[in-house]
């Protein structure tokens, strides 16, 4: 059996900052089976339920959709946030640490500690980054990893996983719809490029690097003709496929050449947040 059979059951899931050699991987795997048969009928059937309302076209959906679905990620994952509760089923990156960009320009910190910590870049690169909990916290966090790590990154409503290579000192952002060639891309980066090289000046940030036929939810956009609604789920596949070893294009790559399996991925992920 090999990394590349199957995907490696399509389902082995983890998040960012792990080296895992091939005996802890074997391990995991004699465990994965027993993710759907410790579900009741009550949760299968509400993950059902999230993916069907979740790969529907946005514009068709009511505002009562919108509450069902997070009523039910509520009661499947104890949070409407995925990453939240892949946050606390596993503890290898920093701990809770998300970032905002923010259309709006800031210069006063937030005092509110659960709003978190502003960062402001050249205005010319648009908009406001927030940190949370607090800029110094994650500047010590990711200095003292010796393993890669993501961290989330959120923008527009929309998620992206931002991964830190500390073996090549390289910091990559995924986007799942967003391609490089988008008029998005160079301000966002710009902003983030700013923030890491105060941060973590001996890393080299890279950004978003990836073409359209990498973005697995924009071709299934242009596939399909509407957008879905998994880049939560999307930005943790892509996780996972790094720490099978894969670089960034591979592991974007793979989600995109294995969308007609893409449900079934989403599936085990949600199964295995609900165990």
């Amino acid at each position: 059996m090999s990394l590349s059979l199957d995907r490696v059951r399509d389902n082995l899931i983890y998040i960012v900052s792990s080296s895992l050699d091939i005996l802890d991987i074997f391990l995991e795997l004699r465990k994965m089976d027993d993710y759907l048969s410790q579900l009741s009928d009550d949760q299968i059937e509400a993950i059902e339920e999230l993916i069907e309302i979740k790969d529907r076209d946005p514009d068709t959906m009511s505002e009562q959709d919108y509450v069902r679905r997070n009523e039910l990620a509520e009661y499947l994952f104890g949070t409407s946030s995925l990453q939240d509760a892949f946050s606390r089923k596993h503890h290898e990156f920093c701990p809770a640490t998300v970032i905002w960009i923010t259309n709006y320009g800031s210069l006063t910190k937030i005092r509110d500690s659960r709003q978190g910590e502003v960062y402001t870049s050249n205005g010319r690169l648009g908009g406001s980054i927030r940190i949370w909990p607090r800029k110094d916290n994650l500047a010590k966090c990711l200095n003292t990893r010796k393993e890669s790590t993501g961290i989330y990154l959120y923008f527009d409503g929309h998620s992206n996983i931002i991964w830190l290579d500390t073996e090549r000192m390289k910091i990559y952002r995924y986007d799942p719809q967003i391609p490089k060639e988008d008029v998005e891309t160079k301000p966002i980066d710009g902003s983030l490029r700013a923030f890491f090289n105060e941060i973590l000046p001996d890393y080299k940030y890279l950004g978003n690097t990836l073409s359209l036929k990498d973005c697995v939810q924009g071709v299934r956009w242009s596939e399909r003709g509407f957008l879905d609604c998994f880049c939560q789920e999307y930005t943790l596949l892509y996780a996972q496929n790094r720490l099978f070893g894969m670089n960034h294009v591979e592991a974007a790559r793979d989600l995109v050449n294995n969308r007609d399996k893409i449900l079934d991925l989403i599936r085990n992920l949600y199964a295995h947040m609900s165990v």
